[in-house]
């Protein structure tokens, strides 16, 4: 594992949140390494005016230990942004310079840049880094939610970021097809799980929930972001078809270009919508469902994800259907694909009449052969390589 290496990580989601890959893989890092973890969000000036901030937001303390080398920062409310240029450009000045001391008085030297997002680019030789590290976790021009011109933006900032960084990272093999040929380094390094969690998945020990336990099995899961990303007709279409079947949604909802889609699906009395958990919570509310679903919508967007839902399905054994995305190709053998709400009845029904334990084993396997300590090793790899070869390392 990369060792004795500071890092400031601009996240595109708040620690305290679903567990995307951010989170593994940096509370890993943060074993052997310093790691600034950079959550996003900023007060604006007319937070202020609308009473939407006070006191306590300017006396809450910009750093948060949240273990051994791992530190959150929150930009500090008195610095907040502006739509008036002028005021913008003299706190965006005010917040570089805060975050520069902040990372001095913990003592990172020369980090690595960590970038998740295009619009990231802008911290590029502000934080005296080391190396500039482009993180890809989706097709983000894809996103059913942007508008055209937000879609040139955006494709214009990335354009721009894969030219300046030292390292290119992304999660699918589409994505290194996309890519590769505006960066000068790239590499592919999938997602994982952290498989040792879901030891209490797999042995049954796992209390269940409290707020599963009203809800009647079988069990249909889905754990992460529900949004327009996901396929909320079909949902809907099962639920109506199958009213003894309970389907649980687990995560964060957001409605934005569906909400008439999202309205009807939480109407309905068999789809149950959980709140968010964060990433150790999750297996037991796993555990405690009968089958795993996947139910994207068939997108450009879709044809670059790489699921954490999958592999953690895969590690407690359950049985999953998904759409016919690559992702789920890959490990076709493990899961059910379906298309169409007919077929994706048909499969949940196969799935729940499973009986073998060993398709449960060997799932288990397939999910240990790609836990998050074994994806780390592979990122430490690219970035030492990428390191000595400007001589930084």
């Amino acid at each position: 594992m990369l060792k004795n290496h500071d890092i400031v990580c601009f996240a595109p989601n708040p620690w305290h949140d679903i567990w995307r890959n951010r989170q593994y893989i940096m509370s890993r890092l943060a074993r052997r390494n310093r790691i600034l973890f950079v959550e996003p969000g900023l007060a604006m000036v007319g937070d202020w005016r609308r009473g939407r901030l006070g006191w306590a937001d300017l006396r809450r303390p910009p750093v948060e230990h949240v273990q051994d080398g791992l530190y959150l920062y929150r930009f500090p409310a008195w610095l907040p942004g502006s739509r008036r240029e002028i005021i913008e450009r003299f706190t965006r000045a005010a917040r570089a310079e805060h975050l520069r001391r902040t990372a001095a008085r913990l003592g990172l030297a020369r980090p690595i840049l960590w970038l998740y997002r295009p619009q990231q680019r802008a911290w590029i030789g502000r934080c005296n880094e080391s190396l500039v590290l482009y993180h890809i976790t989706d097709e983000y021009r894809a996103f059913g939610y942007l508008t055209e011109a937000q879609r040139r933006a955006l494709a214009d900032d990335e354009e721009r970021l894969l030219a300046e960084a030292d390292l290119v990272i992304v999660t699918s093999p589409s994505l290194v097809e996309s890519k590769k040929a505006h960066t000068r380094r790239i590499a592919l390094v999938r997602n994982g799980v952290d498989y040792a969690v879901f030891a209490v998945a797999r042995d049954g020990t796992a209390p269940e929930p409290d707020d599963l336990r009203a809800i009647p099995h079988p069990r249909l899961a889905y754990v992460g972001h529900i949004s327009l990303r996901l396929d909320l007709p079909l949902l809907a279409r099962i639920a109506q078809a199958r009213p003894d079947w309970s389907l649980v949604l687990l995560g964060s909802a957001w409605d934005k270009g569906c909400e008439a889609e999202m309205a009807n699906l939480r109407a309905l009395p068999n789809v149950h919508f959980l709140a968010p958990r964060e990433g150790p919570a999750v297996p037991a509310y796993v555990a405690a469902c009968d089958v795993g679903l996947m139910p994207y919508r068939l997108t450009e967007e879709a044809e670059s994800i790489s699921p954490l839902k999958l592999y953690e399905y895969l590690a407690a054994g359950l049985p999953g259907v998904s759409a016919d995305i690559p992702a789920a190709r890959e490990v076709a053998s493990a899961l059910y694909i379906a298309a169409g709400s007919a077929e994706w009845i048909e499969a949940i029904a196969s799935a729940l009449a499973e009986r073998d334990p060993a398709l449960r084993r060997a799932r288990q396997d397939l999910a240990a052969a790609n836990d998050w300590d074994v994806r780390v090793e592979e990122l430490s790899d690219y970035i030492a390589a990428a390191l000595a070869a400007q001589g930084s390392g």
